[in-house]
């Protein structure tokens, strides 16, 4: 499949890596045809479709994904999206996780790398997490461009970690001079205590001048926008996965951007579906592994994003049995059931209008953010 021309040119939609589609640092080991084989028979036993997304996230990848959409010949009600990514743009994370979450009656992610920052943000939309040892999410802390230095972003959890270690030593060295006024100088308590206030202030007043009011709000601004995205994704997703303060934790409650959150970090502290992925899955990663490390490290416009049954020639069966159990009063599913759409050509659904797709998502103009 040939890239638009309004897509970067760095995200590819095929397992080959041709000239154009290497990357810099070198191309990775290139199976041979049958080397494919065990990853299509791994596939074939799975009952959803399969989409990888290796690399960082960049504005225009939707559109990648409403075109793996409209090819599909058939669509299962489950999918598991395999999520490598160093993190990327918010605003495109948010698009593909309600792109996924209105074409699908269940999403899952397959973590076996880092899935950072905005990857994380991906997460918060699916109804299920697959991970195994290797597999780390990131917290949801915005990263912004450093305009003082080029090239350079600052982590927008800094002026808050910045005003909670002031408040702290402010605290402390109040206590201290009160103490040391009240019990040394012979003074009476409301004396200490205004003694001790003045002299904390004019120590503490050099470091904080330092601090920028307008910076500071710029920074806390945009870490609204982890907090809002994630409220909304986990509203519109079907069985809401995140645990109650999970939001809060990813954007205020980790040291680094980098910090690694693991299995069973996840599973305890923020998810409620985490589970390790199926045989199947794993025979799946394990051949296909080459491609995704080629690109997962990547720049953040640089991805390689396919859906795995079409690139390996493997479509999916309309008879096989899906393992999503439905309660009665559930929402209906936004795709058409796969019984109902046997026989149906790709072009007769690309015409569909917008309104069906979308008409039973209960999530589809939830533009206000969960209080």
């Amino acid at each position: 499949m040939k890239v638009k021309p309004h897509h970067h040119r760095q995200t590819i939609t095929t397992l080959s890596l041709g000239t154009e589609e290497k990357r810099d640092s070198g191309e990775a080991p290139k199976p041979q045809e049958d080397n494919f084989a065990p990853a299509r028979d791994a596939l074939s036993n799975l009952d959803c479709d399969l989409i990888i997304h290796a690399g960082g996230i960049s504005f225009g990848q939707e559109a990648h994904y409403m075109s793996i959409f409209e090819s599909q010949e058939q669509r299962a009600d489950h999918v598991i999206l395999w999520l490598t990514s160093p993190g990327g743009d918010p605003d495109t994370a948010y698009q593909i996780s309600r792109l996924l979450q209105k074409r699908y009656r269940k999403v899952s992610v397959f973590i076996n790398g880092w899935c950072k920052s905005s990857g994380t943000l991906i997460c918060l939309g699916a109804n299920e997490l697959l991970m195994d040892d290797l597999g780390q999410l990131g917290p949801l802390d915005i990263q912004i461009l450093n305009r003082e230095e080029f090239g350079e972003r600052l982590s927008g959890l800094n002026p808050i970690e910045a005003l909670k270690s002031i408040s702290s030593q402010s605290l402390e060295l109040l206590k201290q001079q009160f103490l040391n006024v009240r019990f040394g100088g012979g003074l009476s308590t409301k004396q200490a205590l205004e003694v001790a206030t003045n002299l904390t202030g004019q120590l503490m007043s050099p470091i904080t001048a330092q601090l920028d009011i307008m910076k500071y709000g710029e920074f806390t601004r945009s870490m609204r926008i982890a907090v809002e995205y994630g409220q909304r994704l986990a509203k519109s997703c079907r069985g809401n996965n995140l645990k109650p303060d999970a939001i809060n934790l990813l954007t205020t409650g980790y040291p680094s951007h980098g910090f690694v959150i693991d299995f069973e970090e996840a599973r305890e502290s923020l998810f409620n579906e985490v589970n390790e992925p199926s045989a199947n899955l794993k025979m799946v990663a394990k051949t296909l592994q080459p491609f995704v490390d080629t690109w997962a490290g990547g720049a953040n416009n640089s991805a390689m994003i396919i859906d795995v049954r079409h690139a390996l020639g493997v479509p999916f069966s309309p008879d096989s049995k899906s393992d999503i159990e439905v309660q009665e009063d559930a929402p209906i599913a936004v795709n058409t059931p796969v019984s109902a759409r046997k026989g149906k050509a790709t072009k007769e659904r690309a015409k569909r209008p917008a309104q069906q797709e979308t008409a039973n998502d209960p999530a589809q103009n939830d533009d206000e953010p969960t209080k």
